[in-house]
């Protein structure tokens, strides 16, 4: 993948991703599916390390659609509140001191942190209809998550959305210290419509294999090497026998004594091939 990221930052423009796409699926269980596979990743490799922090990219857009503001006052406001400017984001919300939702305001870069800890503060505030269906549903599945083995979970509302053609609930992972995301993912029912006349439910993510390898524990099975030594007239045996085993090696030693040598320096298994068949060296 190719990304243009911020100069001097210290992060490729190009990384190595592996992700899955899944397409024609309206249910969240497609969201769910993407979470299980992430808490496989966490449990197989990271060792429960990972943190899942879960949102919706319309949240953002919800609210200020209920306070009214322009396309300029948007785009201002998001890049104070998203880069946690805060003299400039409180300078901004001046404005709406009279405004139902002026509560929200107060506390909105502050919502993000454990499920327990956004709840409290959303609990002191009261929230458009629309924002607060969003606001359940994230709830819901951040319950769902967190009920996985050793799963932790964060919400952060304050947060933009990891890419800009997302349309609902969106999930990062990442490890405490590790300065880039693991993974990241979400829904994204609109983007499909540049391509064809009907939009089509989708949901996808994708790992950032280079953070990843960075970060996983992973040990992988030393199998021993598998030397092939040709006895005489078996051309056409040792032909097929290795055919048959790619991760095979011949052995080019010119006597059967002297391939033995080298297999036990290298901690290889012999096979024999003569024109009778293939056996294991003893």
């Amino acid at each position: 993948m190719f990304a243009m990221n911020q100069a001097h930052r210290g992060w490729a423009n190009q990384v190595t991703q592996a992700g899955i796409e899944l397409v024609g699926y309206a249910s969240e269980k497609a969201e769910l599916e993407c979470l299980l596979i992430i808490n496989q990743v966490n449990r197989l490799w990271l060792n429960n390390q990972l943190y899942v922090e879960l949102s919706d990219a319309r949240f953002a857009e919800t609210v200020v659609d209920a306070l009214g503001l322009t396309a300029a006052e948007r785009t201002e406001l998001f890049e104070a509140l998203f880069n946690k400017n805060l003299p400039v984001y409180e300078r901004l919300i001046e404005a709406y001191t009279e405004n139902t939702l002026y509560s929200l305001l107060k506390i909105w870069p502050r919502l993000f942190g454990s499920i327990e800890e956004v709840q409290q503060e959303l609990d002191a505030i009261i929230l458009p209809m629309s924002a607060q269906r969003l606001v359940n549903g994230v709830m819901q599945m951040a319950q769902a998550v967190q009920k996985l083995s050793s799963q932790k979970v964060r919400i952060d509302f304050s947060s933009p959305a990891p890419q800009p053609y997302y349309t609902g609930l969106t999930f990062r992972g990442y490890i405490d210290g590790v300065a880039s995301y693991i993974v990241s993912g979400g829904r994204y029912d609109k983007l499909l419509a540049n391509f064809q006349k009907e939009p089509t439910p989708a949901v996808g993510m994708g790992f950032d294999l280079d953070v990843l390898a960075s970060v996983a524990d992973i040990t992988l099975p030393q199998a021993k090497p598998s030397y092939v030594y040709i006895g005489e007239d078996a051309w056409d045996v040792v032909a097929d026998y290795v055919l048959a085993h790619p991760t095979y090696s011949l052995v080019l030693a010119d006597t059967l004594a002297e391939a033995r040598e080298q297999a036990a320096a290298d901690g290889a298994i012999l096979y024999v091939v003569t024109e009778e068949g293939v056996k294991a060296d003893a």
